[in-house]
């Protein structure tokens, strides 16, 4: 069986001198996956094939991807690696060049991440690299610096101040039940919570004073560690019963929207915190040329369509919220929840059409007007803040800050507000 009939991640390249970022790879670490590549090789259909034997298996889970470089050629390959095969036949599916008999000067190895920052990475060469053709002096990996690791055990001591939503979207087994807020819970505890539409062990390793829990992806290793609600958590009965309970004062009142997802949409439940990672997908193809890359003081609505570039072409990208860094967090259309990240505005590409409505919109809304509340009596001359669904708040002349239920305005300030909301894309253009 090929590793491609155990999917775990596709991945695209287009190599242009380098596969991806990971220029100068650093010397594996213990905890990291080892491989064997071997006998790099062209396949009768213009596919590139690679033997790989996993040496090593990683402490926990660990990403596994392709990187390399060429000699100078732009090569497109897609290829599936999956960080549990222990032996397989790796084959390069979509490789091309400019003819099926052009020389191939090529060299690929595996490596794996490590965060030794904010928005800091390494790439650990965990493999060998194989090498068809004369792509130029072997790469070799480095040694860490003393600044490197110690970014690195600073990164992985620190909590993440964040919290991680995992909705529970399949039954709770008859011997569990949810975390109570009142359940006094020990490190070590084992829980469960729910992904991939299973039931996944977590081991409890500490308790927040809002009542959230500290937990460890039993599966996953320490670098998924994440803070979750109570109610996204389970427990064993029998466990729930050997544990001595809080009183009801021990917590703080825990707000409304940390303490239940009843009322919480699949959209709003990814955007309720900035829990998302960053990830990088350079721009590797031309920008179509009704579209552009996203301004660096574009504010964007919610569910604003925007495009990204991954596997050699533009794909369906739907805006979520702004994040205080600049940065963006986005859902993959075609791929669902479970793949929201965070997303640099120079890897995001937005129609030059939507662009100009978003900006006029953004304009309207910074100038002052006169607003009338609902029987015509009050007025006042205010900016625009935010709105939502039956709020809004406003910031008038004399600087203070007013918030009131839609409901409150004049039919003339809803109708205005509904016609700054209406920016549907036209099919047409």
């Amino acid at each position: 069986m090929h590793v491609q009939s155990k999917i775990a991640c596709v991945v695209m390249f287009i190599i242009a001198c380098r596969l991806s970022s990971a220029a100068e790879p650093v010397k594996p670490l213990d905890t990291d996956p080892l491989y064997q590549l071997s006998n790099l090789r062209r396949g009768d259909d213009n596919s590139l094939m690679f033997n790989v034997k996993r040496t090593r298996k990683a402490s926990g889970y660990s990403s596994v991807f392709m990187n390399g470089k060429s000699q100078g050629r732009i090569v497109s390959i897609t290829a599936t690696i999956n960080p549990f095969v222990e032996e397989d036949i790796v084959t390069l599916k979509t490789f091309s060049t400019a003819s099926t008999n052009a020389p191939i000067d090529l060299e690929i190895y595996l490596v794996t991440i490590h965060t030794i920052g904010d928005n800091k990475y390494l790439y650990s060469m965990v493999s060998n690299p194989v090498r068809i053709g004369n792509p130029g002096e072997a790469t070799t990996a480095r040694e860490w610096t003393s600044e490197e690791r110690q970014g690195l055990a600073e990164y992985q001591k620190k909590a993440p101040l964040t919290i991680k939503r995992y909705e529970v979207n399949i039954a709770i087994p008859a011997n569990s039940v949810k975390v109570p807020l009142t359940a006094q819970l020990t490190k070590g505890l084992k829980l469960q919570a729910c992904y991939s539409s299973k039931w996944n062990p977590i081991t409890a390793l500490s308790e927040n004073a809002d009542g959230t829990v500290f937990v460890r992806w039993d599966e996953w290793g320490q670098q998924f560690d994440c803070n979750m609600l109570r109610d996204e958590l389970i427990i064993k009965k029998t466990d729930l019963a050997r544990l001595k309970k809080h009183p009801e004062s021990k917590f703080p009142k825990v707000p409304p929207s940390l303490a239940s997802t009843s009322s919480t949409s699949s959209t709003t439940s990814s955007t309720a915190t900035n829990a998302k990672p960053l990830k990088a997908y350079p721009v590797s193809i031309a920008i179509p040329a009704d579209s552009q890359l996203i301004p660096s003081d574009a504010v964007l609505k919610n569910g604003t369509k925007l495009q990204a570039c991954y596997a050699g072409k533009w794909n369906p990208i739907t805006f979520l919220s702004h994040h205080p860094d600049g940065t963006l967090t986005i859902r993959w259309d075609e791929y669902g929840e479970s793949f929201d990240c965070r997303m640099k505005r120079e890897e995001l590409i937005i129609k030059k059409a939507l662009l100009g409505k978003t900006a006029e919109r953004n304009a309207q809304e910074a100038v002052s007007r006169v607003w009338t509340d609902s029987t015509g009596r009050f007025k006042v001359s205010a900016k625009l803040l935010s709105r939502s669904d039956s709020t809004i708040s406003l910031l008038t002349d004399a600087g203070k800050t007013v918030e009131l239920p839609l409901s409150r305005l004049s039919q003339a300030d809803q109708t205005y507000l509904a016609t700054l909301a209406d920016d549907l894309d036209n099919p047409f253009e």
